[in-house]
């Protein structure tokens, strides 16, 4: 049997890959996705209130954060 590579492992290196894969699809398609509410707001008149490019712009910031977190994460090797 092969022995690991790195720290995280198996079945908990396949669920930390899945949610780096979400975080960084999320922030691949943050701001157009953003930007289509915003026209759709505009267009349409919706009656929720709209996302602030402020905080948008703090959301995606932390989704970019989380991304790099995860990626140190799972390049961490074994000794």
């Amino acid at each position: 049997m092969n022995e690991p590579v790195f720290v995280i492992s198996g079945e908990e290196r396949r669920k930390v890959k899945k949610e780096r894969n979400l975080f960084k699809s999320f922030v691949k398609n943050f701001w157009h996705n953003h930007q289509t509410d915003k026209d759709m707001y505009t267009a349409y008149g919706c009656e929720h209130q709209m996302m602030k490019d402020e905080t948008a712009e703090l959301m995606y910031n932390d989704a970019k954060q989380k991304v790099t977190e995860l990626e140190k994460k799972l390049a961490e090797k074994l000794c």
